[in-house]
This record gives C-alpha cells, structure tokens and sequence, in this order.
C-alpha cells in the first residue's frame, strides 16, 4: 500500500512524500517477507530513481550500494538483471 501512495506522489512530483513512503513500505515488506524478497531491491530501485531525479548523489549512491547488495544476496538474478537495473538508474 504505502509503495502505491508512493507512487502517485511521485506523478505529483512531491519526491521527498515519495521517499518517505517507499521508505516505509520497504521496512514493513522486509519485516514481512525478509529482505532476500524480490520486492526489496525493486523498491530500492524506486528509491534511487527518486534521489538521481533530485539530483542526490551522495543518497543515490547509498542507496544504490545497498541495492546491490540485495541484488547481489538473490540467487535468482543474473549479471544481466545487475546491469539492466543500473542503467535504468
């Protein structure tokens, strides 16, 4: 749900409601499922897009770290969902 209200707030361009809603959703996701869940390191990306789109790159990269390491901690993705993930960053 709060990964959703994330989302129109960022069609309102309200970027820092929307941080703060992915935020949220990805902690009660994490202590839902755990954070080896696909939806960790998506929510994540989302974040990141958020912080390069502000021009944040201090928090971009921090987020991006972190993103990697998820990523990185799946069994399921490959070198190529790495790479796919960062460009679109």
């Amino acid at each position: 749900m709060w990964v959703r209200i994330g989302l129109v707030y960022s069609r309102l361009e309200l970027l820092d409601e929307t941080i703060s809603c992915y935020k949220h959703g990805l902690e009660i996701r994490i202590d839902e499922l755990g954070d080896g869940h696909s939806s960790a390191p998506k929510i994540l990306h989302m974040i990141g897009v958020v912080h390069v789109s502000q021009g944040s790159s201090d928090l971009t990269s921090a987020v991006i770290h972190e993103y990697l390491a998820l990523v990185r901690a799946s069994n399921t993705t490959s070198n190529a969902d790495i790479s796919n993930a960062l460009h679109e960053l």
